[in-house]
């Protein structure tokens, strides 16, 4: 069979890395907290993209504007391969990276629930109009035309008709922002522990990871529940520490978690699912012929 999916590497519990910030002299502090959100539907993937524009501008406003933790603040929604995150990263001086991670997970756990929570229907019409918007708009230039029909050969494999099925889902499917915060529920606030991994930068020396009374007392200063101290704490004492990023580290991550699945879901209608058989059948028969090029002898 051929690979045609990267495999990435699903860690088993949260994962921390704490390291001196690489560039000398500068005196900034960095966080990224990401949340790995596996292998995506199209329903998924839907909601996970309109999640990611409220996200944006939710942690800029509560983290950049208020609380001015950093001058660098960015979130939304990266992919792996075949797995979508959620991802949040501040850079700055007036606070160290264990104090900026309790402030976005008060975004995660606190901001981004009231928000959809509170959501109107008018607002949420907004979002989804202009993401549906912005998927159907033509592309401006050679560039952009060839990075859209690049894009489902490099990443989705057979999933040709993706945008299709996506739009599809957006027109007939997604109706409320209840739906909306559902799945920012299913996302970030599930049963158990995430599937998490925080990168922390520190000028000069790197701090001894506080206490978990320590972490109690960052919690409650930037006001989350006790329900979401909760969660946090289950998650500080089943975390793994790592000074370092290599392939040893890797190997640790992988023999306890191991690796997502390579799946790639091209859609829910009936359409879709032939369309995906048929395409991957014509992969196999082209990896198949040349397979057979290979064997024949020269003449």
């Amino acid at each position: 069979e051929v690979l045609s999916t990267l495999p990435v590497v699903r860690p088993g519990r949260p994962v921390e890395l704490r390291k001196r910030n690489p560039r000398k002299g500068d005196m900034n502090s960095v966080v990224v907290v990401t949340l790995l959100l596996g292998v995506s539907s199209v329903p998924d993937r839907v909601c996970i993209d309109l999640l990611a524009k409220i996200l944006e501008q939710l942690a800029f406003n509560e983290l950049r504007t208020q609380q001015q933790l950093g001058y660098v603040v960015q979130a939304g929604t990266t992919s792996i391969s075949n797995v979508r995150t959620f991802s949040t990263m501040v850079q700055g001086t007036a606070a160290d990276a264990d104090a900026m991670e309790a402030a976005v997970e008060r975004v995660y756990l606190e901001v981004m629930p009231r928000f959809l929570r509170s959501l109107s229907d008018d607002d949420f019409q907004s979002f989804r109009r202009s993401y549906r918007k912005q998927l159907l708009e033509p592309s401006t230039g050679y560039s952009a035309e060839f990075n859209r029909f690049w894009t489902p050969i490099l990443v989705n494999t057979t999933c040709f008709g993706l945008m299709n099925e996506i739009v599809r889902f957006l027109d007939e499917d997604l109706h409320s922002a209840h739906q909306l915060a559902d799945a920012w529920s299913r996302f970030v606030m599930p049963e158990g522990l995430r599937e998490k991994v925080v990168v922390k930068y520190f000028p000069g020396r790197v701090p001894r990871r506080p206490s978990q009374n320590e972490s109690q007392s960052l919690w409650r200063v930037h006001n989350l529940t006790q329900q979401s101290r909760a969660r946090l704490a289950l998650e500080y004492d089943a975390t793994d520490m790592y000074d370092r990023a290599d392939s040893s580290v890797r190997a640790e991550i992988l023999k306890a978690g191991g690796y997502y699945p390579t799946n790639v879901d091209c859609g829910t209608s009936a359409g879709a699912r032939l369309y995906e058989a048929a395409a991957r059948r014509a992969s196999n028969e082209a990896a198949g012929r040349s397979v057979a090029s290979l064997a024949e002898p020269d003449v």
